[in-house]
């Protein structure tokens, strides 16, 4: 189990990438094609549910896959059963490393957002239009 969020459970398989959703209300699975082979290809996938206020019972999977200063999106529609695969976004700062992989985000009312390395910045996806943006930090102080 990877997250859960609104309801809804991710349930991922490490070794083959392919992610599942559950709905625990309904007691129904969702079992996601394995997204592209180019988005995850060399690239650490983090999967993410959304779901829109109108209708909280839809959903739909973004998946993330970060390199050390890269990421790709790729959004899964339940509705198509497909993937749309959206262009890689570089020149990011190097994402935060723990242990071996890249730490997973943290999704905040409609944005997933990870620290740099640096600690001085985020990273920043909405997941409304899948744009990357950065967060300058304000500067760490002694006086807590």
């Amino acid at each position: 189990m990877t997250s859960c969020r609104d309801g809804y459970v991710v349930l991922v398989s490490r070794s083959t990438k392919r992610a599942a959703v559950y709905d625990p209300l309904t007691r129904r699975l969702h079992l996601l094609r394995a997204p592209p082979v180019e988005t995850r290809e060399d690239a650490e996938p983090e999967f993410v549910v959304v779901t829109p206020e109108e209708d909280p019972r839809s959903f739909r999977v973004v998946c993330i896959s970060k390199e050390m200063r890269a990421a790709q999106v790729a959004v899964f529609s339940p509705g198509s059963m497909e993937w749309q695969i959206f262009p890689k976004v570089g020149n990011l700062k190097q994402f935060l490393v723990y242990n071996g992989p890249i730490v997973n985000g943290t999704l905040v009312n409609g944005s997933v957002y990870w620290a740099c390395s640096s600690g001085s910045d985020l990273h920043v996806l909405n997941t409304a239009t899948l744009h990357f943006s950065q967060i300058d930090l304000p500067p760490l102080n002694d006086v807590w």
